[in-house]
């Protein structure tokens, strides 16, 4: 969907994901922390799958959130809210710690802004209305999908432009 949107639209295309936390200070130690972050947590769990329920479709567009701009919202589960609050303990500083957290789970779809040629509202109109994205009686569903069984976390450097961004590392969660 991410792929068929960007083409569509032209906008960037992304692998798809839920981002957990952001600004974290890129240090050597970084992977060998979040690994010792996402361990440490998992341990703390009743199940070993991370699994994430789709609540709706949204955008802030109109709130010029580039990144935001077209996004499945994700239930914040206790399993989610969890492994959030673990790794903002674990792998920010003490300063950053101190923020508010307006976490606000989601699986960004398009990134973007409203222009002449596309328009977030009728973009999700149109992917209600064929079926890519609907509420159903068993909950909300994004391509047939109620939910999504989290598999890995990585660590990417999001500096530059979308295309640039980098794989620093992926920590398997069934390995730890």
């Amino acid at each position: 969907m991410i792929h068929t949107l960007s083409t569509t639209h032209s906008t960037p295309s992304f692998q798809s994901h839920v981002t957990l936390l952001t600004k974290l200070a890129s240090t050597a130690s970084l992977l060998s922390d979040l690994r010792t972050t996402l361990t440490e947590w998992k341990k703390t769990q009743i199940s070993s799958d991370l699994v994430l329920n789709f609540e709706g479709l949204g955008s802030h567009a109109s709130s010029q959130n580039y990144f935001q701009y077209l996004f499945a919202t994700i239930k914040l589960s206790p399993q989610l809210a969890s492994l959030r609050q673990t790794t903002r303990s674990s792998l920010l500083s003490e300063e950053k710690r101190q923020e508010e957290d307006d976490y606000f789970p989601h699986l960004s779809l398009m990134y973007g802004l409203d222009d002449e040629n596309k328009n977030s509202k009728e973009i999700m109109r149109s992917l209600e209305q064929g079926g890519e994205c609907d509420m159903r009686d068993e909950g909300y569903e994004v391509r047939g999908r109620r939910k999504l069984v989290v598999g890995e976390v990585w660590a990417v450097r999001c500096v530059g432009k979308v295309e640039d961004w980098e794989v620093l590392g992926k920590i398997k969660l069934d390995e730890l």
